[in-house]
């Protein structure tokens, strides 16, 4: 992109140049990083200033002039004396001067530098104030004295100068600006509100009602216009005699939405204008909104302002175009618009006939107003090389001439330019391939077209650029061809076609010899799997065989086992009588035939049915005897077992096995009761002639998931409150195939740390409406001598024997009992059936005191008979 017509020339002999400033009507000076320079009106260098002709460095911060012309430059390391005629003074550190050069001001014969460090008024020699020693961020005049607002942190003093023993003390002030009312009134801006400040009073005062923070202040006519960062701008009429508001028009409403920056500003004509970034805005008294404005934005719309500069000529200069003034109105430039975007408009000079200086990051950019810049334009853009897969095809090639490539690459990458602009980066392109892409590419600052495995044919580069202005240029193409591989060709197919024949040929041939020899494996493979199988048949029959036995000799194994320990605790049984700990002993030895019994039977009913030998009995009497088998199995654990009846019935069943059953069901709540608590045995009647038998304990519970498994083999809940009883896992099993032999059912009823509730409900053989007591020392059957008379004399001679052997066998001797009951019951006497039953039941419970209280008595009648 050339250079618009107004900007005559580009002073390449002063790089880098920060800013300038004209020190006086002959004289221009441009701080650089290599020093200062020196220049006439027409930008010629004068004298260049640097530390190796004695400035004290090349880090210039600013400088000031006084009334005779010299100038004083402010530097990190020092403080450099300029005379009109050239000569040069340094004040170093150390020298009367310390820290670094901020701020300047000059007021009558005075020149004051403000430092890092405080401030020093300038003469023949530098002299330090004393009174100031902090930094000075703000000075500002006023009475024809210069004052400075310092402080430890934000407390303020404000000091004259010419005056330093003059101290106004004052509250909590940050200057943002000030606005001179009168030659005596000054009004400071500060992050606290407004104040104002009669310089012939010792303290400024505050304005009520403005306590936002005043960074911009602009002064129309008897009003003045403070910027709000919160609300935009306020409108105050101050009464400056009386230090008070006469009118305050806030105006946060009127403004759109998303404007959100806004600033006054007032031009040379004392018309206010205001910033923003919708653009350049003003007043309207007759509304009170804020319009564009009319003049400036009339001519081309325009966004957001946050520069502006004017020079003495009426020019206006903005971050958005330059506005010339003319005797007809502005003209807007927006040609210059790319180069002001870089520039600090803030810090231009105007020189000789009107010429404005604006430094840049490189030179110094002269910008001639009577010089009007045409239409603007953008060059052509070139497609300047070619790399395939990395390789230099061409390089700033002529490139709208067709080519022709005779082989295929993998990466393809066009680079191209826009070779007459002056600011490259502005410069965008955009890209499409007909033949692949025939859509646009998005538009880039980056110069570069890659593309990746192009098949053959035909295509079409074309490409645009489009410059700061958004202006477009002109299309340029590049049409290109790939040509086909050699495998792509007529000739290559030809040759596909033969060889794809052969090759068909060659698979049928091979497929065939393949389909014979897998034909012959798969016989071998046949033959070889039959014989397997039938060596596998023999194998499993023959497992199958020596499975059989084993099971059989595992049954036979259990039995044994099972027979030979009843034989030792029969008489653990009855040898506990006779020590001291007798009833622990018979207890546990109870404990283990009850284990032994419940194996024996749960393995032999699982395969038989279970033979049950019926009679009607109290139920009282089954609920007691079975209480009484383990009332000292409790007593170990201070457990009392309770006993409800609350309905006299009658059961038709198995005296033994339902025993046991109640005895497993009481030995398990013991198991899990905690010691000292109390086991309810309930006895209640249910419907349809039924009686319940329920056994509840205190204990822990049973979780809700092993419910279902309780009446499995081998199941045991666990608990830590066991008490150290035994178990096999058999003894639920056990009750329930002996409840639902009896055509009864068994089930349970828990919650955890509640406890838990087995209940079995039996037929009831023979019940009475009320509740009774259930007798407490149940009468033994017996034989009378009258019943013993009855016999036929062959009987009476086969009992004899029998009894007198069975008074003299002790009960531990369970065997033998055993086979004198079954020469008893082996000789089918009517009358003898339920003694004998009885017996044998005292036999299984182990109740040696029953058992010979019922055979002495029978054996006496006999006798007596």
């Amino acid at each position: 992109m050339a250079l618009p017509d107004s900007i005559v020339h580009l002073n390449s002999q002063i790089p880098q140049a920060k800013w300038i400033k004209r020190v006086n009507e002959e004289m221009i000076a441009a701080a650089t990083g290599q020093g200062l320079y020196l220049l006439n009106n027409q930008l010629q260098i004068q004298a260049h200033l640097t530390k190796k002709v004695g400035l004290p460095g090349n880090g210039i911060n600013d400088f000031a002039s006084d009334r005779d012309g010299n100038m004083w430059v402010m530097l990190n390391t020092g403080l450099a004396f300029v005379q009109t005629v050239g000569a040069l003074h340094q004040y170093v550190q150390g020298q009367g001067y310390d820290g670094v050069a901020l701020t300047v001001a000059e007021s009558g014969e005075n020149l004051f530098i403000g430092t890092d460090l405080g401030a020093y008024k300038v003469g023949p020699t530098i002299q330090k104030i004393p009174q100031i020693d902090s930094p000075l961020p703000y000075f500002f005049k006023a009475r024809n004295s210069v004052f400075t607002i310092f402080g430890d942190g934000n407390i303020g003093q404000i000091v004259d100068l010419n005056n330093p023993e003059h101290k106004v003390q004052s509250e909590t002030l940050d200057c943002y600006a000030s606005l001179q009312w009168d030659p005596l009134t000054l009004i400071l801006g500060t992050e606290a509100g407004l104040f104002i400040w009669h310089t012939n009073n010792e303290l400024p005062i505050r304005i009520p009602g403005v306590d936002w923070p005043c960074e911009w202040l602009v002064r129309q006519g008897n009003s003045i216009w403070v910027s709000d960062p919160e609300h935009g701008v306020h409108r105050i009429r101050l009464d400056t005699v009386q230090n008070t508001i006469v009118a305050l028009d806030s105006f946060d409403q009127p403004f759109p939405e998303s404007i959100t920056y806004i600033v006054p500003w007032q031009d040379q004509d004392q018309s206010v204008r205001f910033l923003s970034e919708d653009g350049i805005r003003r007043f309207e008294q007759e509304t009170g909104r804020f319009v564009h404005d009319s003049v400036l934005e009339g001519l081309a719309p325009i966004g957001r302002i946050q520069q502006i500069s004017q020079d003495s000529r009426g020019n206006i200069y903005t971050d958005a175009g330059i506005f010339w003034h003319t005797p007809s109105g502005y003209q807007l430039d927006l040609y210059s618009l790319p180069y002001l975007k870089q520039l600090d408009i803030q810090n231009l000079v105007v020189g000789e006939s009107g010429k404005v200086y604006v430094p840049n990051d490189q030179n110094i950019l002269v910008i001639d107003p009577q010089i009007r810049s045409p239409k603007p334009r953008i060059d052509v853009p070139q497609i300047r090389s070619l790399l395939l897969d990395g390789q230099a095809y061409f390089q700033n090639g002529k490139t709208n001439q067709p080519i022709h490539f005779g082989s295929r690459a993998k990466r393809w990458e066009f680079q191209f330019s826009q070779p007459f602009s002056a600011f490259q980066a502005d410069v965008r392109f955009r890209f499409k391939l007909n033949g692949q892409h025939e859509n646009w590419s998005k538009w880039s600052r980056n110069p570069v077209a890659i593309f990746t495995n192009l098949s053959h044919g035909n295509y079409e580069l074309i490409v645009q650029a489009k410059n700061a202005m958004n202006l477009e240029s002109s299309l340029v193409h590049l049409p290109f061809s790939i040509a086909r591989p050699w495998y792509l060709t007529y000739s290559a197919y030809a040759a596909y076609v033969v060889l794809a024949i052969l090759m068909i040929w060659s698979l049928v041939k091979l497929n065939t010899r393949r389909l014979e020899l897998d034909k012959l494996r798969l016989e071998g493979i046949i033959q070889e799997r039959t014989e397997e199988i039938k060596m596998q048949a023999e194998s499993l029959q023959q497992a199958n065989a020596k499975l059989l036995e084993l099971d059989q000799f595992k049954e036979g194994l259990t039995q044994m086992i099972v027979h030979d320990l009843k034989t030792p605790l029969n008489q653990l049984i009855h040898l506990a009588p006779h020590r001291e700990s007798g009833g622990r002993l018979r207890s546990i030895g109870n404990q283990m035939l009850n284990m032994v019994l419940n194996l024996l039977d749960v393995s032999k009913y699982e395969t038989t049915r279970m033979q049950l030998q019926k009679d009607p009995f109290p139920l009282h009497e089954l609920v007691n005897e079975a209480a009484d088998q383990v009332r000292f199995l409790a007593s170990e654990k201070n457990i009392r077992i309770q006993i409800e009846e609350q309905v006299e019935a009658t059961v038709l069943a198995d005296r033994e096995i339902l025993v046991r059953v109640l005895v497993n069901l009481l030995t398990n709540a013991i198991k899990f009761s905690p010691i000292g608590e109390c086991i309810n045995l309930r006895v209640r009647p249910a419907a349809d002639h039924t009686v319940n038998i329920e056994v509840a304990d205190r204990g822990e519970g049973i979780a809700a998931d092993q419910l279902e498994s309780i009446f499995s083999k081998f199941v045991q809940v666990q608990s830590r409150h066991s008490g150290g009883i035994k178990s096999t896992g058999l003894g639920l099993t056990f009750c329930k195939m002996a409840v639902e032999a009896h055509g009864g059912t068994i089930g349970v009823k828990s919650q955890l740390n509640q406890g838990t509730c087995f209940w079995i409900q039996l037929p009831v053989h023979q019940t009475t409406a009320s509740i009774a007591e259930t007798p407490t020392n149940p009468k033994f059957p017996e034989i009378t001598e009258s019943a013993w008379s009855a016999f036929p004399p062959e009987d009476l001679n086969k009992i004899q024997p029998v009894m007198a052997e069975l008074a003299q066998t002790p009960i531990y001797k369970v065997s033998k009992l055993r086979q004198l009951v079954s020469q008893l019951s082996d000789l089918h006497i009517q009358e003898l059936a339920e003694w004998v039953k009885h017996l044998e039941r005292t036999i299984h419970a182990g109740d040696e005191a029953a058992y010979r209280t019922l055979v002495a008595e029978s054996q006496m009648a006999l006798t007596r008979n």
